[in-house]
């Protein structure tokens, strides 16, 4: 067991099956992936920070989840959509996602 690949994956869990999204615990996994989210992408994930996930489209849900997915992996810790049982997982991926084997794969089509 990888203790800090396991709070990764509870932290991501908790973020997708909570009601609203929370930068906070974005930062917190790209930290301890030793990650820096680009400035870009912080701005925009800091600007719906609390905003309930039904209030988003699925297409930005989707992204909000590749990119947390993103980073939430490193050289040593690999995660794809099927590594997360979520109540709300078809709000956040589709069933193809849940079959690619990588998040780069996810990212790079």
């Amino acid at each position: 067991m990888d203790p800090k690949k396991e709070a990764i994956a509870l932290a991501v869990s908790k973020l997708f099956n909570s009601k609203h999204f929370s930068v906070c615990d974005v930062e917190n996994i790209a930290k301890l992936s030793k990650n820096v989210i680009d400035k870009e992408k912080h701005d925009i994930m800091h600007t719906i920070h609390c905003v309930n996930y039904s209030e988003m489209t699925q297409e930005f849900r989707k992204w909000l989840f590749e990119t947390v997915l993103y980073f939430a992996s490193n050289d040593d810790i690999t995660f794809n959509a099927s590594d997360f049982n979520m109540k709300q997982a078809g709000e956040f991926i589709s069933p193809q996602d849940k079959k690619k084997p990588t998040i780069n794969s996810m990212l790079l089509r």
